[in-house]
């Protein structure tokens, strides 16, 4: 009698990325300008696991550990089964490029069930997307940065911090990123804290509507001699005049108003939008009890500083 075949267990790989937030260089560095990001200490887990049915089974679950997305998918990456058919087809266009660049890495993979954890709230803009492609392109063995240009498009300096899980300066070049390493721990960071706006801007549509702007040379190398003094300033009000002249800057070239326009009243220090302007968190330097002005006006998730960058 022939023995019993043993019993396999499944094969478990546990992935994370680090989330981001851009600290100069918003919009221009699309074209070319030097920009800061910097990696937060709240990121995107992944965990993915073999098993016998040949299909991936997909669930996402938020900070609270709430199920917010589930999918079936074939190994042939057809969807049988979605939660959310949008959402489905953003995530069935990223497996499909892996599929372009890694032709039979799912047939050869087989069956499995992924599991994703974000650690931040959704609507906090640190990165869902990238973290997910950085950890996705970990899991594949794809290049990241080519994956991100092919399936979210922008710059991707948010998947190169999720990459680097550090500091970094960011520049393209004719389409080519350049990333530098920093080590970036300014002396008054117990006075740097990150505002939320209680609402998330669309990147994508804010690229696309940027897309229409038109810029100079002098304005791209303008934006990267401010993100050249920001990393070498040593004072706060040193890098309170730069964030200054960096709002002025891109408020001149976009023609809206910017974070320290519309909150020119706020007396504790500078304001700066990050990222797309609108939404997600600002950039606010002042006292703990400055803060107040913003708590008053409903905006009451304030991260400091030392809790929201990564320490790595």
């Amino acid at each position: 009698m022939a023995a019993d075949k043993p019993i396999l267990k499944p094969v478990v790989q546990d992935l994370y990325s680090c989330g981001k937030l851009l600290i100069t260089g918003e919009y221009l560095i699309l074209r070319g300008a030097r920009g800061l990001a910097l990696p937060t200490s709240y990121g995107q887990h992944m965990r993915i696991a073999s098993t016998k049915d040949e299909r991936i089974e997909w669930k996402s679950y938020d900070r609270e550990g709430k199920l917010w997305f589930q999918a079936l998918f074939s190994i042939g990456l057809d969807a049988n089964s979605v939660s959310d058919s949008i959402m489905a087809s953003r995530l069935q266009s990223i497996l499909k490029e892996i599929r372009m660049m890694k032709p039979d890495f799912f047939e050869a993979q087989g069956g499995v069930t992924i599991e994703t954890r974000l650690e931040f709230a959704r609507d906090w803009g640190l990165g869902s997307s990238s973290t997910l492609i950085h950890n996705l392109a970990q899991w594949t063995g794809v290049d990241a940065l080519e994956l991100s240009k092919c399936t979210l498009g922008g710059s991707g300096y948010d998947v190169a911090t999720a990459m680097c899980a550090c500091p970094i300066s960011y520049t393209l070049t004719n389409g080519k990123a350049s990333i530098e390493r920093l080590h970036y721990n300014p002396g008054f960071k117990d006075k740097l804290w990150f505002v939320h706006l209680g609402k998330k801007e669309d990147s994508a549509k804010a690229i696309k509507a940027f897309d229409q702007i038109r810029t100079t040379e002098d304005e791209v190398e303008t934006l990267s001699q401010l993100t050249e003094s920001l990393l070498s300033s040593n004072e706060l009000f040193e890098f309170q005049t730069i964030i200054h002249s960096h709002e002025e800057l891109m408020e001149d070239i976009l023609q809206r108003p910017s974070a320290s326009s519309i909150y020119a009243d706020y007396t504790g220090g500078v304001v700066k939008y990050l990222g797309a302007w609108g939404g997600d968190f600002m950039l606010v330097t002042g006292e703990e009890s400055d803060l107040e002005y913003f708590r008053v006006k409903g905006m009451d998730t304030i991260v400091s500083f030392e809790q929201m960058i990564a320490s790595r």
